[in-house]
């Protein structure tokens, strides 16, 4: 029970960490042209990251290596601007989530799995012969964690939307914000901040 909690702690202090918001970022960007209605689904499309990013993490984890984790630190921020340009490209007055956005969440979380990667590594040193359990649990943590931040942002969505902001407004103002932000971490990684 000791492990189970262990992991699943770190897995949901590492999502949650401001630190590393990039994971945060992404997730907002996701959900941010969905109404907060669509809560049921933004929650399954936070499922479809944490598919993503368990299957490289896993990888990872077990000593494959698909890219150096110097490019990964570029990609990531360009799967926050690719999504906020595809929120920009294809909004709706009322969005629906299609399954094209879920395997956008998933195919964007391979990449941030390999973000993850590092991190979950380095809790694994003296293990490694068993990474089954604490990679699992330590997954529950993650997911956890972007549950919190999505039903975060349906609250935060649902309340501004109260006040008045047009939905319009405030989905594509969220989406113009994930973009600046992920030029910003860009920026940031490629000058070596």
């Amino acid at each position: 029970m000791g492990d189970f909690v262990t992991y699943t702690r770190w897995g949901l202090e590492h999502i949650t960490d401001p630190g590393g918001f990039d994971h945060m970022l992404f997730l907002v960007t996701l959900c941010a042209v969905y109404p907060p209605k669509a809560w049921k689904q933004l929650l399954l499309l936070a499922t479809a990251f944490t598919v993503g990013h368990s299957v490289t993490l896993a990888l990872t984890a077990s000593g494959y290596r698909f890219i150096s984790a110097e490019t990964v630190e570029v990609l990531i921020p360009i799967t926050i601007f690719l999504t906020a340009v595809y929120n920009l490209l294809t909004y709706r007055a009322n969005p629906k989530v299609r399954p094209v956005n879920y395997a956008l969440a998933a195919g964007f979380g391979l990449i941030h799995g390999m973000g993850f990667a590092g991190f979950f590594t380095h809790l694994l040193e003296g293990i490694r012969d068993d990474i089954v359990l604490p990679l699992l649990w330590f997954n529950v943590g993650l997911e956890v964690g972007q549950l919190v931040i999505v039903g975060a942002f349906v609250g935060l969505s649902w309340l501004v939307l109260r006040f008045g902001v047009p939905a319009k407004g405030w989905s594509l103002g969220v989406s113009v914000l994930g973009a600046l932000l992920s030029v910003y971490l860009l920026v940031n990684v490629l000058s070596g901040g």
